[in-house]
């Protein structure tokens, strides 16, 4: 017959089990919040946090999905495109509990960056068209203008991406004056390519005013470099 401390083994081992799970993530979801202020400041020590909160066995699913999306953002950080993309599409094919869910459109949004930064359109279309299947925030859509105007232009569609322009400007006085000039630089690109130079010239006038005269030509010696393969297009924005 069973002691008893016997019968009540299995309801202590249970409950150790279950106050390490609660401890370990604690310190996860602490250390969560520290290395989102450290990826920016001191990448290293962000990475080292990582590694470390992320070999302990007992952590939750939605906490350990949010340590991948921390490790994808670092690596964005780091122009680790390859890295980002792969560990972004890794989380995204799996079912995302709460409060990991909260990541999917931020994990979406460095996907299609990252896979743009590599030349992957085929990438880029897949978390587009993920995007658009779902509810985005005032300033995802803006990230996602970007995006998308970015992708039309590497794949060919230069009308497409001039397609309902005034709108388009609207929003992008909305963003900061970097990103407001190089959809600038976007559009007067696409501009060229369609035969409209005056409209082109107009853009290209208000980006220089926006980031410099420099750093508009650096950037369309880049878009001259996306090629033009055949791709489909996106509905537009």
């Amino acid at each position: 017959a069973l002691t008893p401390l016997g019968q009540y083994a299995p309801f202590i081992v249970l409950g150790a089990l279950w106050l390490l799970m609660t401890i370990a993530n604690s310190k996860a979801w602490r250390v969560l919040q520290v290395v989102s202020a450290m990826i920016e400041s001191n990448p290293a020590g962000a990475e080292e946090q990582l590694a470390a909160a992320m070999r302990v066995p007992l952590l939750s699913r939605p906490v350990r999905l949010l340590m991948y999306h921390r490790l994808a953002l670092l690596r964005f950080r780091q122009n680790a495109f390859a890295e980002t993309a792969a560990i972004c599409r890794a989380v995204l094919s799996t079912r995302l509990p709460r409060p990991a869910d909260t990541v999917r459109v931020h994990l979406l949004l460095m996907y299609v960056d990252a896979s743009l930064q590599m030349g992957n359109l085929h990438g880029a279309y897949w978390g587009l068209t993920e995007l658009r299947s779902g509810k985005l925030g005032f300033v995802e859509q803006l990230q996602c203008l970007n995006l998308q105007t970015r992708y039309e232009l590497a794949a060919g569609y230069h009308g497409l991406a001039l397609s309902n322009l005034p709108y388009k400007l609207h929003l992008a006085e909305m963003m900061p004056a970097a990103q407001c000039g190089i959809l600038h630089v976007l559009f007067a690109n696409a501009a060229d390519q369609v035969h409209e130079p005056a409209v082109a010239k107009w853009l290209r006038q208000r980006a220089d005013l926006l980031i410099g005269e420099q750093d508009v030509r650096a950037l369309e010696f880049t878009i001259r470099n996306w090629g033009n393969p055949a791709m489909p297009p996106m509905r537009n924005f």
